[in-house]
């Protein structure tokens, strides 16, 4: 007898946990933005011609941190700018998302200046390559260098920062996110599916260990076999009459 046919009830996707790996904490980032500022004056040891430029949002508050570090190495207080790059990105015109839009704030001539881009992750390069745009609008400088906390890779454009607090190599379907106490009230660097991406790797890491070893024992059991049964058949042949 058929069971009647299924009429009804619910299916619930099953519901995949988000897992959030700590990549930098609040004492590692303070470390590597020392580290940056150090770096900065060993390329550029005039800093009375030197100028940051912060990336809004967060590049904004990284370029204020390299510029209480560099008053307290240099003696100097370095000046900082400010830029929303909003309207020089490519892919503007294409985003469904209202932007928010900031105010570029550079209140000094940047003609013959020494600039450096500040910024807290470097992706694609497209959001440098539109700081450089948009900064070429505003005067000379002598040089742009880029200063970034975290470089993840997956460049789109032949971008590179000269000065980066922690190379981080991730996947594409991963996401970084910067978060400081000046506008996230805490300072870390938490990277989703990281773990996740982790663990699946050391699974198969040990799978394919624990093979390895399976196959080396078989062969090395085989051969064993193998090559004592040849060795006795070519004794058993030289000795015979």
């Amino acid at each position: 007898m058929k069971s009647p046919p299924f009429t009804g009830g619910f299916c619930f996707p099953r519901m995949s946990k988000e897992i959030i790996t700590r990549l930098l904490d609040k004492n590692r980032i303070e470390r590597s933005l020392v580290r940056i500022a150090h770096e900065i004056i060993e390329h550029h040891p005039q800093t009375e011609n030197l100028a940051l430029i912060g990336i809004r949002t967060r590049g904004e508050f990284i370029a204020n941190r390299l510029r209480k570090n560099l008053k307290v190495i240099t003696g100097n207080n370095v000046p900082v700018g400010l830029l929303d790059v909003t309207f020089y990105r490519d892919d503007f015109r294409e985003r469904l998302i209202q932007p928010q839009v900031k105010s570029t704030d550079i209140s000094f001539s940047i003609d013959e200046l020494v600039l450096i881009l500040a910024d807290d992750v470097l992706y694609t390069g497209r959001t440098i390559r539109a700081a450089l745009d948009e900064i070429m609008d505003f005067g000379r400088p002598a040089s742009v260098s880029v200063a970034v906390l975290i470089d993840r890779g997956h460049r789109e454009m032949p971008i590179r920062a000269d000065f980066v607090g922690k190379n981080i190599p991730t996947a594409e379907n991963e996401h970084v996110h910067v978060r400081l106490k000046e506008v996230d009230d805490e300072d870390q660097t938490p990277c989703p599916g990281r773990r996740r991406r982790q663990q699946r790797q050391r699974r198969d890491r040990n799978r394919s260990r624990r093979w390895t070893m399976k196959i080396r024992t078989h062969v090395q059991a085989g051969g064993t076999d193998s090559d004592g049964g040849s060795e006795e058949g070519g004794a058993g042949q030289g000795g015979g009459p």
